[in-house]
Parts: C-alpha cells; structure tokens; sequence
C-alpha cells in the first residue's frame, strides 16, 4: 500500500515540475516580448512559478530514494541515471534560476532610444529546454527502465532536442518597441 501512494505522490511531483516549467519557459519567452514595463511585470509575477522547482525536485527525489531502497538497487541503470540527472537538474536549475534574474534585470535596464539592442531571451529558452528535456529523458527512463546506454542515451537525447527545439520559437522573443 505504501508503494502505491508513493507511486503516487511521485507522479504528482513530476507534473508539477512539468507544469512548472511550462508556465517558466511561457513567462521567459513572453518577458522578452514584452511591449512595456507593465507587461514585464505580469510576466515576471507568472515567472514566480519558477520557484516551486525546489518542491518538486525534492519530492521526486524522496520517492525515487524510495523506490531505490525499496524495490530495486542502486546499481540498476536506470536508478543511478535518474539520481545524476536529478542532481544536475538541481545544479542546472539553479545556475538558470540566477541566469533569469539577470535577463530580468537587464530587460528594467534596457532604455528603446540606446543604441544597444534588447536583451534576448533565446539562450536561456535554449538551456531552459535542455532541462526540461532532461525531464522528460527521465520519465521516459523511469517507464522503459532501459540498460545504462539506453537510459544515458535517452536523457541526452532529449536535453539536445529540448535546448535545440525552443530556438525555433525564441527567434522573435526580444523586447521591441521599449
């Protein structure tokens, strides 16, 4: 019984963290859109999502330690991949944490009638991508349970495909008329 619901509670820990790092990638592609100083403000309160990250991690992190010490060892591949990948993600996380609150920052400092140009939000779309693949590498592991090649394989394939994919959509997300 207490597996289930830690299943459970796993699983709702995983969702919030994807949910989170929708409404986080929307909020940073839309602050640097933002037409005005008001708009930035809303985006940045939406941005405030971010902050849930550290609940999220540590409640997947409990119940995959769990699980770890339940049901399967520490030796299997696809648990020592997720314990490294979440460390990362924790790592990676924080160091775009400080990296958006300088892009913030930057976007308040930016004056139109200066000969520089905006702030651009597109790298941290892209390193903001890249973890969320890593997430989204890790489910996938979590599912399939795949030898140590596969799980290495898939969270590194989906970290490239998620930093790649949002340069596609952070093109046009620049701040323009202010």
């Amino acid at each position: 019984m207490l597996f289930r619901i830690t299943v459970f509670f796993h699983v709702v820990f995983v969702v919030g963290m994807c949910v989170t790092n929708c409404i986080e990638w929307m909020a940073i592609m839309n602050m640097g859109r933002a037409p005005d100083a008001p708009s930035l403000r809303i985006w940045r309160q939406l941005n405030n999502a971010g902050k849930w990250h550290p609940v999220w991690g540590v409640g997947v992190l409990v119940t995959g330690l769990y699980f770890s010490s339940s049901a399967w060892r520490w030796t299997t591949p696809f648990v020592l991949v997720g314990l490294l990948a979440t460390i990362a993600l924790a790592v990676g996380g924080a160091l775009l944490g400080r990296r958006i609150q300088d892009f913030e920052r930057a976007l308040e400092a930016y004056e139109p009638r200066s000969a520089g140009s905006p702030p651009s939000c597109s790298r941290l779309l892209r390193v903001h991508g890249a973890l969320s693949g890593v997430v989204f590498g890790l489910i996938y592991t979590m599912i399939v349970k795949p030898d140590l090649v596969g799980a290495l394989a898939a969270v590194v394939i989906a970290a490239v495909a998620g930093g790649v994919g949002p340069a596609i959509f952070a093109d046009g997300a620049r701040s323009s008329s202010w």
